[in-house]
């Protein structure tokens, strides 16, 4: 006699699960409210800009008006192309920050030492351990102790850190317009005195923020960056520590994620992958933008070629294989076209996103015919843009600023000129035919977006070819 057996069934509950939409909208809230955040801080707690720097004697050193303009000038001389503030730019130069705050600490402990503004690394080395730690001590308490009134918003420098800056005024002044060839900085960077002398006021700026304390803490303005053990400025430990928790933070984040992500997951839904698949044939909306693709190569190639120059200006600061190229295309201008172009093709991955977006939409909530038309659309659009607005009017500003310079091109006398006034006039057929593909894009993109999310992501059934496995 056999023994019946029962055939059981294990009834599962339901999984509750979050939703795609719902975890962009978590991660997009958290994420922005972080940066938010950090923003309101960084904003709240920024270094004051002095309206006067003044010696002892409170006799006038710079002025807020001095380190604005400064900044001004050395933006638009492409400076943050060259070399960096605060660690922010190009590292061919040196940080500028971190140059002058050593400069100015050199000068100012030789004029502690033995009066002498002349003071190099070499002398510093030279002395004695018991000399540089007593030393040390007094260049310290110049530097980090912040003389800065906030009611009268007034900066107070020592006797010596005033002498010492004029030694670094000096020196800057030598560099700005005799440039060097190590730093890729062309000869006659600068040749207005008060340029040079606004953009020095400036980098000054920096090095004190970088240097003095914060009210009521132990670390400057900037964490003690940059690190410069004569000025005393060496990385506060709770900043490390903080940088070493960030980090396992973020990997238990991501770990956190995938964990939840992984529990959701039925293994019943799990599809297989046939073993010889077929491939799909592309739809005519995924033909055209192979336009994208190819523009995104294009681009792509240019901007490595443009990489390989800047990189070359680090070993030849003023010419490529002897070829004069620092007259023709300056480093600035070359790695500014390396960072451009990328960012233009990284934007033509729009191709990419439509491309899989037809591929996981279904056939129902797709328009073949005003899709292809918005795309046109736009980039006919783009064309007109470039050609009557974007291109004459840079070409102007490019005549300008070969002819009297990077600020000239800039400023308001050529950006209200007549030129720029009608270029701006005769974009707006391109603006107009570039906004109605978008508008009609976003109208054809956002029902496909709303039908992958009410239904399961299935191939959709289309025409296809089974490749041949000889």
């Amino acid at each position: 006699m056999t023994n019946p057996t029962l055939d059981l069934k294990v009834a599962r509950s339901p999984i509750t699960r979050f939703s795609l939409p719902a975890w962009l909208v978590l991660v997009c809230v958290v994420t922005f409210t972080v940066l938010i955040g950090a923003g309101a801080a960084i904003y709240k707690n920024a270094p004051p800009i002095p309206a006067t720097i003044v010696s002892p004697q409170q006799e006038s050193v710079l002025t807020q008006e001095n380190i604005q303009l400064g900044q001004e000038t050395y933006l638009a001389r492409g400076g943050q192309h060259i070399g960096s503030i605060w660690g922010h730019g190009s590292y061919l130069a040196p940080d500028w920050t971190a140059d002058v705050l050593h400069r100015w600490g050199l000068a100012t402990a030789g004029i502690l030492y033995q009066d002498n503004p002349d003071f190099t690394q070499a002398d510093w080395e030279s002395l004695s351990r018991i000399e540089q730690a007593q030393l040390q001590v007094e260049v310290q308490q110049d530097f980090k102790t912040n003389r800065y009134d906030s009611e009268s918003q007034a900066l107070t420098l020592t006797a010596a850190q005033t002498r010492g800056l004029t030694k670094v005024f000096e020196d800057y002044h030598d560099l700005l317009s005799r440039g060097s060839v190590t730093h890729s900085i062309p000869s006659g960077w600068f040749t207005d005195d008060d340029q040079i002398r606004n953009v020095t006021a400036f980098f000054t700026w920096t090095a004190w923020a970088a240097a003095a304390n914060r009210p009521n803490a132990p670390f400057s303005y900037t964490a003690n960056f940059p690190h410069d053990d004569l000025i005393g400025n060496q990385a506060p430990p709770q900043f490390l520590i903080w940088s070493i928790v960030s980090i396992i933070v973020l990997i238990a984040a991501i770990a956190l994620f995938l964990f939840i992500y992984l529990t959701q997951e039925d293994a019943e839904e799990v599809q297989t992958v046939a073993e010889r698949p077929s491939i799909r044939i592309a739809t005519p909306s995924q033909k055209v933008t192979t336009l994208f693709f190819g523009v995104a190569m294009t681009l792509f190639l240019v901007q490595m070629l443009m990489g390989m120059v800047t990189a070359h200006y680090a070993v030849e600061g003023d010419g490529f294989y002897g070829v004069p190229l620092q007259d023709y295309l300056p480093y600035a201008a070359s790695r500014t076209w390396h960072l451009q172009l990328a960012v233009f093709w990284i934007a033509t991955a729009l191709a990419l996103m439509l491309f899989a977006l037809r591929e996981i939409t279904p056939d129902r909530a797709w328009n073949e015919t005003w899709f292809n038309r918005s795309f046109w659309s736009i980039n006919i659009g783009l064309v007109i843009m470039m050609v009557f607005g974007l291109i004459p009017s840079g070409f102007y500003q490019l005549v300008q600023s070969v002819n009297h310079g990077t600020w000239y091109a800039r400023s308001a006398e050529v950006i209200g000129s007549a030129w720029m006034h009608w270029t701006v006039w005769l974009r707006i057929p391109g603006d107009i035919v570039f906004a109605l593909g978008a508008l009609l894009m976003v109208v054809c993109v956002l029902p496909a977006i709303v039908a992958i999310f009410q239904e399961p992501t299935q191939p959709q059934p289309r025409e296809s070819v089974v490749p041949d496995p000889s």
